[in-house]
């Protein structure tokens, strides 16, 4: 009888998920499948946790299996959710935050031609970087290794990651935006590159004060949440209400409209009363907690918006996307941000 020339790798998904629970405050991996032209690794993050910025030397496959996961990757900020693929070209630094308990896999096609990295400290070589990213609880950078074969590789052409049709119908739906003009498509990108600085200061900021509150010095930690909640308060805020004002009365009139609607304004009210939550808690650790799930209170508000109310628009005949959009908010530069 000829050798078998196929492996099942999970009977289910189910017993895949399953055979990595969340640990709490932990990362869980275990390579899953090593074979001729591509190995996987399974990964279990729990809620704020970040796998830092890394450089592979072949492609991979990232599929999330549960939860909902935040990749920044060649200057672009995806949130993806369960069922989502993203195929990521090789050399291409990328980062991943568990925006909720998330399941991953991590698939490397070395099948593929791979291009060797130099010999800068801590660079990978051809094909050679089989051990998962450093994993960060609170959303800290890491140093080292890692970390210096990012800053080594980043100067060489970046390819962009493409979102693969792998996906749920659902999810696919979602991820896929048709305009109807060509102002439209204009006002679609600028509100996504809004969305992308408000995530990104808040991941800083939010970073830095996580970062005060481990090091169990009040006045460091207190002075990054003054920091925060400023910026929260004159700018985040801001933004959010604004945005209700111009777009949320255009999706109305619909069951669908409506729904998502009610949604984004109970989630802005959630995240008002986070960003009080962080301004007024008296210990680093409930501090910290409340940083997180600001963070991840805003990363599902601002999904929604991208995944759920800006294709209503974008695709009405009755409303202008452009038109409602018009440059109507404060601008995020002239706005103080934390330091």
């Amino acid at each position: 009888m000829s050798e078998e020339r196929f492996t099942i790798v999970a009977a289910s998904g189910d017993l895949l998920i399953g055979a990595l629970p969340v640990a709490k405050g932990r990362v869980s991996s275990r390579r899953i499948l090593k074979a001729a032209g591509a190995r996987i690794v399974r990964l279990t993050l729990d809620a704020g946790q970040i796998l830092t910025e890394h450089t592979a030397a072949v492609p991979i496959l990232i599929h999330v299996l549960a939860g909902e996961v935040r990749i920044d990757t060649d200057g672009t900020t995806l949130d993806l959710p369960a069922g989502a693929v993203l195929h990521l070209d090789a050399q291409l630094p990328h980062s991943v935050e568990a925006l909720t308990p998330a399941h991953l896999t991590l698939t490397l096609l070395d099948g593929h031609d791979a291009v060797r990295l130099g010999h800068g400290r801590g660079t990978a070589h051809g094909t050679t970087h089989t051990q998962p990213p450093a994993v960060t609880p609170t959303g800290a950078p890491a140093t080292g290794a890692v970390g210096a074969s990012s800053a080594a590789t980043r100067t060489s052409a970046s390819p962009s990651a493409s979102v693969a049709a792998l996906m749920t119908s659902s999810s696919l739906t979602n991820m896929l935006v048709f305009a109807t003009s060509g102002a439209d498509s204009a006002a679609l990108t600028a509100i996504t590159r809004q969305h992308s600085e408000l995530s990104g200061t808040l991941a800083a900021n939010a970073v830095r004060l996580l970062e005060a509150a481990a090091s169990d010095d009040p006045d460091a930690w207190r002075g990054a949440r003054a920091n925060l909640v400023t910026w929260c308060r004159e700018s985040l805020a801001l933004q959010l209400a604004a945005e209700a004002d111009a777009l949320y009365a255009a999706a109305e009139g619909t069951p669908a409209g409506d729904d998502v609607v009610r949604r984004l304004r109970a989630g802005i009210e959630h995240i008002d009363e986070l960003i009080e939550r962080v301004a007024s808690v008296d210990e680093a650790a409930d501090l910290a907690a409340a940083t997180i799930s600001l963070r991840v209170a805003v990363a599902r508000h601002l999904s929604t918006e991208s995944e759920r109310l800006l294709p209503l628009l974008a695709g009405s005949c009755t409303h202008s996307l452009a038109s409602l959009w018009n440059e109507p908010f404060p601008r995020l530069d002239a706005v103080p941000s934390a330091r």
